[in-house]
């Protein structure tokens, strides 16, 4: 019998969906995240590029050198040499190839012996014309580091096979009495002594180019080569600046020693005397770290 007070099943309705069972396996439904507290996160247990690289025994990530932007004459050069490859024939490329590999053999010879020559030897002293040795602070400045920090191209250097200075060996005695004959005048003892033991080169090697030295037996070629119609009596060039710039003595007036001022030639134009001789002006330029001082008014 019923108990009393027991209640009555109610008939289910029609249409009723029936409880499924919860399939084993199945995710617990997550509460909602309150707004404006960020998520708990779990401490991670990776172990980063830092602290890998910490552990003993493990070496430190190489660093890849910094890519040295082109100059603008390097970038169209590029484009000129990609243009004549588009419209050149097999056989012209051939040559082409042929003529660049020739080129940069002949370079990487040309800077060997450059690095083979020893300029610690000095040339004696009854064939020099100073009294006392006007080259001491430029012949530290070519013991200097290659790859020194403060050098803003010596990145530039190191990865396309250049030297900083890159000198020529010394004239002989007879070459400089040749020419010393042909130009009538007698060499000042400042620039004779340099060329006695460089006879020219290029000071401060960079990527828009360097400060030509003429070769002591290269400069009546200069007078009657490019400068033909330009330069004339009492200037003689004497460094080649770039971009039609040049260093010239005044051979007409004679100063302290025998030595001639150096003058800053442009375009038949003098612009202004910047050195009572060459061996002051190479003394200010080394102590300018490369930089043309002339430029200062």
């Amino acid at each position: 019998p019923k108990k009393a007070g027991a209640k009555k099943a109610t008939p289910k309705k029609a249409g009723a969906k029936k409880a499924t069972p919860k399939k084993a396996g199945a995710k617990k439904a997550t509460p909602k995240k309150a707004e404006g507290r960020p998520p708990d996160r779990k401490p991670s247990t990776k172990r980063t590029g830092a602290s890998a690289s910490s552990r003993p025994g493990a070496q430190a990530p190489r660093r890849r050198a910094a890519p040295v932007p082109a100059g603008t004459s390097a970038r169209m050069a590029r484009k000129a040499r990609e243009s004549v490859h588009a419209i050149s024939s097999e056989k012209t490329l051939e040559q082409i190839y042929a003529g660049e590999t020739m080129e940069r053999v002949a370079e990487a010879g040309r800077m060997q012996r450059l690095a083979d020559l020893d300029f610690d030897a000095q040339p004696p002293a009854e064939l020099r014309r100073c009294g006392r040795d006007p080259f001491a602070s430029f012949r530290t400045e070519l013991q200097r580091p290659e790859d020194e920090l403060l050098d803003p191209h010596a990145t530039w250097r190191l990865q396309n096979g250049r030297l900083r200075h890159e000198m020529n060996p010394g004239a002989s005695p007879e070459t400089i009495a040749a020419v010393e004959q042909h130009l009538r005048t007698p060499l000042p003892p400042s620039y004779h002594d340099f060329v006695l033991e460089w006879n020219g080169g290029l000071l401060y090697v960079h990527e828009a180019g360097a400060y030509r030295v003429l070769p002591v037996d290269r400069l009546l070629e200069e007078v009657k080569g490019p400068l033909e119609g330009w330069i004339r009596y009492p200037h003689l060039p004497v460094v080649d600046l770039g971009c039609g710039d040049y260093l010239v003595f005044d051979v007409s007036k004679t100063g302290r020693g025998q030595e001639y001022p150096l003058l800053w030639w442009y375009a038949g134009k003098v612009e202004r005397r910047i050195a009572e001789n060459f061996g002051s002006w190479l003394r200010r330029l080394v102590e300018a770290r490369g930089e043309a001082y002339w430029w200062e008014v």
